[in-house]
């Protein structure tokens, strides 16, 4: 027995495949939209690496946290030119750690992802210049210190001084 599919039928699964489509498109060039005007500002820089904050990821609660890129200035061994940190923060004791790490063979954390990097467990602040600057931006004294952070630019300690 034959299958017949008659004009109006036909039409109207063409339409639906259309609205599809265009949904479908709609929702691609809004996520890339999201993630090409990330505002990510340079917080550091030394001889390997650019470090760089979005302050829309910093959370407070129940530790302050926030997303952290780090731009290789060159590639490493394996070819990858970035990572994408969450770091948290205890602040009652003046310690960081890095939550979860992924390696992109791209800049800015774009790119295919090669890799996982294994937390260190907590660290002080102190250890290192750019772990200090993110301690400071997460673990402001009040409230108010916080907001007062938010979207401002933290420059690195001068090592001469």
């Amino acid at each position: 027995m034959p299958l017949f599919i008659t004009k109006p039928a036909l039409q109207r699964h063409h339409s639906c495949i259309q609205l599809i489509g265009r949904l479908l498109l709609i929702v691609f060039s809004l996520t890339v939209a999201s993630n090409v005007q990330a505002d990510w500002r340079q917080i550091f820089e030394d001889e390997q690496y650019v470090y760089f904050v979005n302050d829309a990821t910093k959370v407070d609660k129940p530790r302050p946290r926030v997303r952290v890129i780090r731009s290789f200035k060159q590639a490493n061994a394996q070819g990858d030119l970035s990572a994408k940190l969450l770091y948290e923060a205890e602040c009652s004791s003046n310690r960081l750690r890095m939550m979860s790490g992924v390696l992109n063979k791209g800049n800015m954390a774009d790119g295919a992802v090669s890799g996982m990097i294994n937390s260190q467990g907590w660290m002080e602040a102190s250890t290192r210049p750019v772990l200090q600057i993110l301690y400071e931006l997460l673990c402001s004294s009040s409230a108010a210190d916080a907001e007062s952070q938010m979207g401002k630019r933290i420059s690195p300690p001068d090592i001469n001084e």
